[in-house]
């Protein structure tokens, strides 16, 4: 599959020009007309514990209310405050949350990936396997398993007395959809953990655990770029080591 280049490059123009609508919009103009044009993340919940729906269901509003608005700059790039999405995108957001304990509990990553997601994105999106712009939504999909959600349900809980700050923020697992050979990363040649607790030369890393205050459109439309991938795992804020297949 050829490289595909940052939606900033593909747009032309400086990132102070280019707003998370504009990026949405472009995404969609280098998908096939047979596509269906929808942005938005598919979330599996992989543990059916009573004691977990509540926080599922908050897992479900949090990740939805994230990308609600986006960050309007003006010309000099200064923020401007949160802005609602223009109608015609806001109607193209669709978050498909699949919760069935009868099939998914204590699914693993990989099974998610080979029988679920995988299947899904095609049934979507035809040709999406060998497509050069998948976009974020056929790359990745979000995986809310027991870890993560106690995490969610512990948010109330988990300050210390010590400092008031979160020992473990609320998370979600990030992974990728599609897994080719060769596939890893190099931290120009250094050896040894990256900022998010991954060893970045060890082989392919498919995950990673992002707090849940990262969701954001901003890491959406970075995401429409394959290789963005690397800048997230880098930058989580959940210490993790990603996990090879």
């Amino acid at each position: 599959m050829q490289q595909t280049p940052t939606a900033l490059e593909m747009a032309g123009r400086s990132g102070l020009e280019n707003t998370e609508a504009d990026l949405l919009e472009y995404q969609f103009s280098h998908e096939p007309a047979t596509w269906p044009h929808k942005w938005g993340w598919v979330v599996y919940r992989a543990a059916y514990a009573p004691e977990l729906d509540a926080a599922w269901t908050n897992l479900e509003q949090r990740v939805r209310d994230a990308t609600g608005t986006y960050v309007d700059h003006n010309t000099t790039g200064e923020e401007q405050g949160l802005v609602p999405f223009p109608q015609h995108l806001a109607e193209k957001q669709d978050f498909v949350f699949v919760s069935d304990p009868a099939v998914l509990e204590g699914v693993s990553f990989e099974t998610l990936r080979a029988e679920h997601f995988q299947p899904w994105a095609r049934g979507e999106a035809a040709g999406v396997e060998d497509h050069a712009f998948r976009g974020a939504r056929y790359n990745f999909y979000l995986v809310a398993d027991g870890e993560a959600l106690r995490s969610v349900a512990g948010d109330a809980a988990a300050a210390t007395e010590e400092t008031g700050r979160q020992r473990f923020p609320p998370f979600v697992n990030f992974v990728q959809g599609w897994v080719e050979d060769g596939d890893g990363f190099d931290d120009d040649g250094e050896d040894g953990e990256g900022e998010g607790g991954g060893n970045w030369d060890d082989g392919p890393m498919d995950r990673v655990k992002v707090a849940l205050s990262q969701l954001a459109v901003s890491s959406y439309t970075e995401l429409n770029a394959p290789e963005m991938w690397y800048e997230v795992m880098k930058s989580a804020q959940v210490h993790c080591t990603p996990i090879r297949n």
